[in-house]
């Protein structure tokens, strides 16, 4: 079994080369998990012109390896609670597992996203002692890598968007409650 170290190394390599791959993505990923919960950024471009102006959006992602091989029935991942937790308080993530074949060193990417609101959906299926849970994910290799950063992205403008739903149960221990409607345009 290979040290993970060079496993994660190989992982975000396969990552960056499929960022190159198109001129308007940029990789801003941290080697050696430096911080708790993200490797880093992919900045979105309008074009192949990187600069502030052009600059979209930028998407955090976190990115895994791994040589155990999906199974018949499709890949899956350990997800661990702390994880889920921080995406369910900050803006999510995208997440990434490049699954590594250690005969033929062929690399398979795969994803999850994780708006703050799914994560906290999926946090209330745990159980209190479980510190982690196995999730599918879809194999990015039949996805645009685009495509799956504007997807998040969109996901993210309509989340901020929506109305704020309070708790039916914490409405009795509301002590001031106002309703703003607004009229015309």
């Amino acid at each position: 079994m290979t040290d993970t170290t060079i496993i994660e190394e190989r992982a975000i390599h396969k990552m960056e080369s499929l960022i190159l791959e198109d001129e308007r993505l940029s990789s801003h990923i941290e080697k050696g998990d430096r911080a708790p919960v993200l490797d880093g950024y992919i900045s979105v471009y309008e074009s192949g012109n990187h600069t502030i102006g052009n600059l979209r959006y930028g998407v955090p992602v976190q990115i895994k390896g791994t040589e155990i091989a999906p199974s018949r029935k499709g890949a899956s991942f350990k997800f661990k609670r702390k994880w889920l937790e921080a995406y369910s308080k900050d803006i999510g993530a995208v997440f990434f597992v490049v699954f590594e074949n250690t005969t033929t060193k062929k690399m398979d990417v795969y994803y999850k996203t994780f708006l703050p609101a799914y994560a906290k959906k999926l946090l209330n299926n745990f159980s209190e002692e479980q510190d982690g849970k196995n999730f599918r994910l879809t194999n990015l290799n039949k996805t645009n890598l685009w495509s799956v950063l504007e997807y998040f992205h969109n996901w993210q403008i309509d989340m901020s968007r929506q109305t704020k739903v309070v708790d039916i149960t914490k409405i009795s221990e509301m002590s001031d409650l106002r309703v703003n409607i607004p009229v015309g345009a």
